[in-house]
């Protein structure tokens, strides 16, 4: 997901119906530049070499989306197709992170399976949260403390002063730190397939990894 603004302007922009790295481009309606997808960066066209701003993302269910703000209004062709459909992470989608520059991605199965993991991305520490069919990614840093979280009954638990947060949302709900909140840093799902096509650069996170 990212920012369509350039130079002030938001872009208009369309699926350009071919494909880069086996993924697909856009094109904008105002210069009819060529964008990828993946990386919301212009191809060709005049805006050639131009990044979007990515944004925080999130990856869920119908019913978790749901129970979390209520009042959401969806566009939708069936209403009642939604609830038919169970999506299931693929065993080798990647939860891919980027931080001033540096990139790094967390396989999904194990994110899922750790429940937490607590990492540094470019200097800045990170916390990703997975459940079986939802995740989310935060800086763990508040007020300029570091937070350190453990997984308890179904919260996130800072270590530094036992409040309670919830995972989907990565606000305080109980504790020292009521009411406040994690900023949610930008993530993206992609195929572990695709991952060295578009960040040979990057990283990928391995279980024996040291601890941060």
């Amino acid at each position: 997901m990212h920012d369509r603004t350039v130079n002030g302007e938001p872009l208009v922009l369309g699926n350009a119906g071919g494909l880069y790295k086996n993924a697909m481009t856009w094109w904008d309606h105002k210069t009819f530049s060529i964008w990828s997808q993946p990386v919301g960066q212009a191809l060709a066209g005049p805006l050639k070499g131009t990044s979007l701003r990515p944004l925080p993302f999130q990856l869920t269910t119908w019913e978790n989306w749901r129970e979390a703000h209520p009042e959401t209004l969806v566009m939708t062709n069936s209403a009642t197709r939604m609830g038919r459909f169970k999506q299931r992470f693929s065993e080798d989608f990647l939860i891919g992170v980027t931080v001033a520059g540096s990139a790094k991605a967390y396989p999904y199965p194990l994110a899922a399976n750790q429940t937490l993991i607590q990492d540094r991305l470019a200097g800045i520490p990170i916390l990703v949260w997975a459940s079986d069919q939802d995740y989310r990614v935060f800086a763990r840093r508040l007020d300029d403390q570091v937070l350190d979280f453990s997984w308890q009954d179904g919260s996130l638990v800072d270590q530094r002063t036992g409040s309670r947060w919830d995972p989907q949302l990565g606000v305080a709900r109980e504790g020292a730190f009521a009411g406040q909140a994690l900023q949610q840093i930008p993530s993206f799902s992609i195929f572990a397939s695709s991952w060295d096509d578009f960040y040979p650069e990057g990283e990928i996170y391995h279980l024996e990894d040291p601890l941060p």
